[in-house]
């Protein structure tokens, strides 16, 4: 399961955040990945890799307004956009989008590379 930091963290994204960013983002907890905070399907480690439009029809949006939440997400450091490579074969590359571990989770079981993607925002 994916869980928050703190209570504080979630005062402080309800502060910085639109009521409608905040809101995109609680909705979007349930896709993130414990594992390695990749948004895919439900969460599962192994599902699919989830891109704008997979999360407008999961989420019943328009995928211009999933565009316009997540790039705001992006610019406060809370999504990010990254590209990851595939197990079986590393030289297949896929774009995907990470969710910030220093907010989204709790334990010492994140990847490490995640961790390092997001070492500089303001939520370490």
């Amino acid at each position: 399961t994916t869980l928050f930091r703190s209570d504080d963290v979630l005062d402080e994204l309800g502060e910085i955040l639109s009521d409608a960013d905040f809101k995109f983002c609680m909705r979007l907890a349930k896709h993130i990945s414990f594992k390695d905070c990749v948004l895919r399907t439900n969460g599962n480690p192994n599902g699919k890799l989830l891109d704008a439009n997979d999360i407008a029809e999961l989420l019943h949006m328009k995928p211009s307004s999933v565009r316009g939440r997540m790039s705001n997400l992006i610019k406060v450091g809370v999504l990010g956009r990254h590209v990851t490579g595939c197990k079986e074969n590393p030289d297949l590359k896929f774009k995907c989008i990470t969710c910030n571990p220093y907010i989204f989770t709790i334990g010492n079981k994140v990847n490490t590379t995640i961790l390092s993607l997001f070492e500089k925002s303001k939520w370490n």
